[in-house]
């Protein structure tokens, strides 16, 4: 008995130790992760803890600083969900055909195409090919990039595998995944930035913007693309738009940090269940992490519908506290509509305008 009420003393002693040095944190970026990882900051109390129970539920707790929450973005580089409807949304679905002028032209878009290009992207039996579109706008002073994203169930299966290769070094900062990094690479390596420079050439000289975009695998290459041009000061970073679309984890923590130094204006925008977000998972001592910002529609992404605007890297508050997940919310976004059979048939019917 005797020794039992010593280890209870001990442990209480202990825990009360732990717990005093985690109390010395007052904010999350101090807190997250201090101690060797001891002590994890409660985002609904602003609490540093070192022992989590019922003082703060899981999907609120953090352990990591880069996974803190950020401020919101300024008015200038807001999200605008009317922009990622009528423009954004169209653009993807340009990208699912090999005309992606027709989808500008049955939409009455201000867009002019430039170049599409498709390889195969991959040296497996399975000879997956990727697509990239270059155009521009007049009407909105910039150069559109458009990736497209995933065709078939095979680069879906080999998305997933992906986490069980080996990372490759990204030029502006960390580790992505071999896969996105082959898939880009080769893209990227065709004249992609020729292109973009001929259409900038071809939109006029007060062309100074940019935007990037991309469905499931096309985000990810969307993301890499943005960083990438930033950093190697093709443009600035105030000029550069990227905004996905069920988009996968493409690389570690160190990558997702570059992504958002690089970045003003950058958002993942994820459908309810979509479960592709949520690939490859965060497991291991190298978990893969997103980069900020997720907007999630847990809705039907109606005209009407709202969103969250989710200030984590990579928030189990949002899209990640979803336990059962939709194969069919990654094909549908807006409007519940297929993103890749609207482009196929080139974008041959108006958007609902309301």
């Amino acid at each position: 008995m005797i020794v039992i009420l010593k280890i209870i003393l001990f442990l209480t002693l202990w825990i009360t130790v732990l717990a005093a040095d985690c109390n010395t944190f007052g904010d999350c970026q101090s807190c997250a992760g201090a101690n060797k990882g001891d002590c994890k900051f409660c985002v609904t109390t602003s609490n540093c803890l070192s022992i989590v129970g019922f003082n703060c539920l899981p999907e609120n707790i953090i352990k990591d600083p880069f996974d803190c929450p950020a401020d919101v973005p300024t008015k200038q580089y807001a999200y605008d969900d009317h922009f990622a409807r009528y423009s954004i949304y169209p653009l993807i679905a340009a990208t699912y055909n090999k005309n992606p002028q027709l989808c500008f032209d049955n939409l009455k878009l201000d867009f002019q195409q430039v170049s599409y290009t498709e390889l195969i992207c991959d040296s497996s039996v399975y000879n997956d090919s990727c697509a990239v579109f270059v155009a521009y706008s007049k009407a909105l002073k910039s150069v559109a990039v458009g990736f497209r994203g995933t065709q078939g169930d095979m680069e879906t299966v080999e998305e997933v595998l992906s986490i069980f290769k080996a990372k490759k070094d990204f030029p502006p900062g960390g580790k992505v995944f071999e896969y996105f990094y082959t898939a880009f690479y080769t893209l990227f390596n065709a004249s992609l930035l020729d292109n973009v420079q001929k259409a900038k050439d071809l939109c006029g000289s007060d062309c100074e913007g940019l935007i990037i975009t991309g469905h499931s695998l096309g985000g990810s290459l969307a993301s890499l693309f943005g960083t990438l041009v930033i950093h190697m000061g093709v443009y600035k970073g105030e000029n550069v738009k990227t905004i996905t679309l069920g988009q996968p984890r493409t690389g570690d923590e160190d990558y997702a940090k570059a992504h958002d130094e690089l970045h003003k204006y950058t958002y993942r925008v994820v459908h309810r269940k979509d479960p592709i977000p949520h690939l490859p998972p965060k497991l291991g001592d190298d978990p893969v992490y997103h980069h900020r910002y997720e907007i999630w529609y847990n809705n039907d992404m109606n005209t009407s519908d709202d969103y969250s605007l989710c200030l984590r890297a990579d928030d189990d508050a949002c899209s990640n506290s979803q336990l059962d997940l939709d194969f069919n919310d990654h094909t549908h976004y807006f409007w519940m509509m297929s993103v890749s059979q609207w482009g196929s048939w080139g974008c041959n019917y108006s958007l609902p305008i309301f």
